[in-house]
């Protein structure tokens, strides 16, 4: 039945798109937009205890904190997950040397409203860093290291010392992909759709790829990715990164990433 639905939604885009191109774009990026959130879970309503919510164009974000430690790592997380996400990670990290943060974007876990792209999340991690000042780690799970890289091309003068990124799509192609195949749209919608994106973001979308990102940041970047993920594929991100970007390629872990090695992994790159 969903695939039902979706089918019939798509071709609604598909044909309307040639009689309404401007409505049928507004209507069409509408909905892909929409979030339906995972409900927090019970651990979470326990575990995040300090919240700041940031204002965003749609939504408000909202900012965890633990700790109080000099050094801060901010997490970013992925399309519809949230920060329970990095428990693992903040409950190894000792809370007296590092001051630990985790980004909800909106419709995500805390987030407000039911609405997320990534200009929006740009906007959240923007005033996530205008609120920590200077992070000494960005650690990123899928869409959040799109955001990443489209956060620095935005402002190469982001004060991030490095990165880690996880999982990641290549460029904003990836994200065009996956709204063609879950609605079946035509090659048509999909160019009504760029013009939209275009509208609203501040830097064309061809400009937004993980591979300028990798070419022009000069702080340290460990990606984190594996062979057989088939939602964010490996091989784009092969052809991104340069010589100067460490890697560590995993195998069977999907696009979750939720290994222990991979915990270890990145905490040693954290406290390195």
């Amino acid at each position: 039945m969903k695939k039902l639905i979706t089918n019939i939604i798509g071709t609604y885009f598909n044909i309307g798109v040639y009689f309404f191109p401007k409505k049928i774009r507004e209507q069409a990026f509408s909905l892909l937009c929409k979030v339906k959130p995972i409900p927090v879970s019970k651990e979470a309503a326990t575990y995040f205890k300090n919240t700041t919510y940031l204002k965003t164009d749609f939504g408000d974000a909202a900012l965890h904190s633990w700790g109080n430690g000099t050094e801060k790592i901010l997490f970013l997380h992925g399309w519809l997950s949230y920060s329970i996400r990095w428990k693992p990670y903040i409950d190894q990290l000792d809370t007296s040397k590092y001051t630990i943060y985790s980004l909800d974007a909106p419709g995500h876990g805390f987030g407000k409203e039911k609405y997320l792209n990534i200009e929006v999340y740009r906007q959240a991690y923007a005033n996530a860093l205008a609120e920590i000042g200077e992070v000494d780690t960005v650690i990123t799970h899928s869409l959040g290291g799109l955001v990443a890289g489209y956060g620095f091309l935005e402002n190469p003068s982001i004060s991030i010392k490095k990165y880690c990124i996880m999982g990641a799509p290549a460029d904003m192609n990836a994200i065009f992909d996956y709204s063609k195949k879950i609605l079946s749209l035509s090659d048509k919608m999909v160019e009504e759709l760029l013009i939209k994106a275009n509208e609203i973001l501040k830097l064309p979308t061809s400009d937004i790829t993980m591979k300028t990102f990798f070419s022009n940041v000069k702080k340290p970047v460990l990606v984190v990715h594996d062979t057989h993920d088939k939602i964010t594929p490996i091989e784009p991100i092969k052809r991104a990164i340069n010589n100067d970007t460490a890697t560590y390629f995993t195998e069977n872990q999907g696009h979750n990433l939720r290994d222990n090695s991979i915990v270890e992994t990145v905490i040693a790159y954290i406290k390195n």
